[in-house]
């Protein structure tokens, strides 16, 4: 009764803001087309008051990390600071000075503007500019663990960094950007060293581990970003140019990926996905390089793999076989451990659910599947050939071979 009371209410309560660029939203990490959607003023599929509550628990995430942080030798400040990151000619940021109501500061024309988290002041006296983000544990685990790097907070963070150096003459050693774990509050940090001469910036990632009880920073691994604010200013451009054209740009993501299943245009996206397959050309001319790399696939790729499939699937079975044989369900085998484990697989029973109930829960997603075969050749057609055959009368015939 309550809950769904309070998510109805903050449903209501949603609004939509007509689209500008921002340090947030113009990483190149961020699906572009969804940026066109929203920079041509398409409305996008409400989001649920849950969906918006999560948003707004990371601000309180935020806070309650800023307190904490109060609490200890290092000291946070200009907290919601704003900046001019650069300027640049665009229907897309203000084309008069205005004044900006969060950092009670006057904003010049044509001027990507944001606001910091904060500055950090070490027990060292250095400077660091800090940005936060609390995430949920999935996205946070493959952060942590390295595999793969959010490219756009960290665009956001060296705009913001770049920003304080330039024009502010702040002395920053390197930003940190600041990760929580909404759902176990683990931390994780990334130390950002950008370079204004090269436009490179230097990740170092650090995840907190614990001996005996008392956490420490480990380092994880580094990794480097390149020509940082030209590609920024380069996704303005290529938004502006789309919106101006009215042209969406191809699609990043697969519709069945987990990115589409997040989107709020995702609705209109797949249905134009749908009418595009329809309209492309059949006997399309291959670039030499990719038809080069489709002989390759088929000559050589394609018979080693199905070739070293049948070769895997052929010696799993015989272990499996002795396995069973010896009544065994582990064994270690030259430093490998090997199982034979038992389950079951679970399905629905279709005859058992309505007709109706089925068709009202089955969803349909367009996709694309790429097939490579070998064509047919017109090959000329064989002659038939005419045997001279000499009967029992002496008469010559001839009869088709």
């Amino acid at each position: 009764m309550l809950s769904e009371t309070i998510l109805n209410v903050v449903a209501q309560e949603q609004q939509e803001w007509r689209y500008k660029h921002r340090p947030s939203n113009i990483g190149t990490g961020r699906c572009i087309r969804q940026s066109v959607y929203n920079a041509l003023g398409v409305t996008p599929k409400p989001l649920p008051g849950r969906a918006l509550l999560v948003f707004d628990d990371g601000h309180w995430h935020e806070e309650l990390t800023a307190d904490l942080i109060q609490k200890t030798p290092y000291k946070l400040h200009s907290r919601q600071m704003g900046v001019n990151c650069f300027q640049m000619d665009s229907p897309f940021l203000n084309d008069r000075a205005y004044y900006c109501k969060m950092c009670k500061t006057e904003v010049p024309a044509h001027t990507l503007h944001g606001h910091i988290d904060g500055i950090i002041t070490d027990p060292e006296g250095l400077e660091h500019l800090w940005e936060h983000k609390a995430l949920s544990t999935y996205t946070f685990d493959s952060y942590e663990a390295g595999e793969t790097i959010p490219h756009d907070y960290i665009m956001q963070c060296v705009l913001y960094h770049y920003a304080l150096t330039r024009d502010l003459g702040k002395d920053l050693s390197y930003a940190i950007l600041h990760i929580k774990n909404k759902n176990s509050s683990r931390y994780m940090e990334y130390y950002l060293s950008y370079d204004e001469q090269t436009d490179i910036v230097a990740v170092e990632i650090n995840r907190v581990t614990y001996d005996e009880g008392i956490p420490k920073m480990e380092y994880v691994k580094e990794a480097f970003l390149e020509h940082v604010i030209k590609d920024i200013k380069l996704r303005m451009t290529e938004i502006d140019g789309y919106v101006a054209r009215k042209v969406l740009p191809m699609r990043p993501y697969e519709p069945d990926s987990w990115q589409c299943g997040y989107c709020r245009y995702a609705d209109y996206c797949v249905k134009e996905y749908e009418q595009e397959i329809q309209k492309r050309d059949d006997n399309v001319t291959l670039e030499p390089d990719t038809v080069t790399a489709i002989q390759k696939y088929m000559t050589e790729i394609r018979p080693e793999r199905l070739r070293l499939a049948k070769e895997e699937d052929s010696i799993k079975e015989s272990v499996k076989l002795e396995m069973v044989s010896k009544n065994g369900k582990s064994a270690i085998a030259a430093g490998y451990n090997v199982s034979l484990k038992g389950g079951s697989i679970s399905r629905l029973d279709k005859t058992k659910i309505p007709p109706n109930i089925i068709e009202a829960a089955t969803l349909s997603t367009p996709y694309e599947k790429l097939d490579i075969r070998l064509g047919k050749t017109d090959k000329p057609k064989a002659t038939k050939k005419k045997e001279r055959i000499i009967g029992t009368s002496g008469n010559i015939t001839n009869k088709e071979a």
